[in-house]
This record gives structure tokens, sequence and C-alpha cells, in this order.
């Protein structure tokens, strides 16, 4: 009440890896292992963490044989080429931060786009915009549900009294399973027998317009 017009509470999701993995097993059920792609971000490195305990506990359907975390462009695409006879799939994560060898910043897209044009193996991503820039699938977070879990946690503090301290952690649903119907069409992957998974189609790749 001393300071009016902030935020009374909001709600951060991480995200839903072991659901996008199980997604791309569907998808291509011969996938057994995968690679972390990943920039040396701020918003990367929970996600990468997170990701490592769910495969260090078991709980993923693919085996974690590698992750690479870099902010350099070059040492990213000379890792990826490196793992691509190795590893079935990939999961890319944040890739906003990287810089070239001159110290200049890659934008996102064109690192989608060499990606993109470069590694014909299926992969999963943590958002609906990296499906949208062309990648192949994600089990999706929700603003409409992350929105509302926060304003029922607003709620529950401005009207019934609840000490934020005292709240439990508490986990949104997650939103649709997100196919990018271009990328798949490109690693040969038919979507015909898998509609009773997918929820959401996407055609455009946004990354290969550039």
């Amino acid at each position: 009440m001393d300071s009016p017009g902030h935020n009374v509470t909001g709600v951060w999701q991480a995200g839903y890896p072991e659901e996008s993995l199980k997604l791309l097993k569907r998808l291509m059920p011969e996938a057994e292992t995968f690679a972390i792609l990943a920039c040396d971000s701020e918003t990367s490195r929970p996600r990468v963490k997170q990701i490592k305990i769910l495969a260090r506990k078991g709980k993923l359907p693919l085996k974690m044989v590698d992750v690479v975390v870099t902010n350099s462009f070059s040492n990213f695409k000379s890792r990826v080429l490196e793992l691509i006879p190795k590893v079935d799939a990939f999961f890319i994560l944040n890739h906003d931060t990287f810089m070239d060898d001159e110290g200049n910043h890659v934008d996102m897209l064109d690192v989608g786009k060499w990606y993109l044009e470069n590694v014909k193996k299926p992969e999963v991503a943590p958002e609906p915009q990296f499906i949208r820039e062309g990648m192949l699938a994600t089990a999706s977070d929700s603003g409409y549900n992350q929105s509302y879990k926060a304003f029922e946690m607003a709620y529950d503090i401005l009207e019934q009294g609840l000490n934020p301290s005292r709240m439990r952690t508490v986990v949104p649903p997650k939103g649709p399973l997100m196919v990018n119907g271009i990328r798949a069409k490109t690693l040969g992957i038919s979507l015909e027998d898998k509609m009773d998974t997918i929820d959401e189609i996407i055609e455009d790749s946004v990354a290969l317009k550039r």
C-alpha cells in the first residue's frame, strides 16, 4: 500500500521439457539420445539445469549425452556439426545472446536460419515462439493459464489474507502440444497418424524467411 501501482504477484513458467521430449518421442519413436543447445544467458542457464536434473533422475524419455552452452556463434556452429552424427535429436533453448568473431551480436533468427538449414535432426524447444521460428515441436506453456493462476494468487493475498511466504509452489496447466508442419515435412515426419497427439500445427518458419 506504500507503493501503489506495482504487481502484487506474478507467475514464472519454467517450461515442460519432459513433456516436450515425450512429444518428440511420439513423433519419432526411433529417437534415443539428445543434446542441449543454448546460448549462455540468464534465461538459458536455469533451463539447462532443470533438464540436467530431470535427466539425472531418469525422468526423460531420451538419454541426454551432451550440453552446448556458449555465446560464441562460431563455437556453437562447430559443436552442433560435431554432434549431428552422435545424437538423434536436439533440445534447443534460447539462442539470442550469440556473438560473432568480431564481437557483434548475432540476431536470434539468423541463428535459427543457420540451424534449420544445416541440421536435419528433430528438435524440441521450450516456447511457442521457437516453433513459429521453425523448430519442430514443444509442449507449450500457456499465457492464459499463467495469468489465471497469477490472478488467483493475488485474490488469495488481497481478499483472503493469505501470507505470501506461506503459499505453496504451483504449476499452471501446460498449453498446447505444438508442431511445425514445415519442419516435420523437411525431416520426413508424417503427421497424419499423429493428429490425436498434436493440439496445434504451425505452418510458418520465420527464420527461414530471413
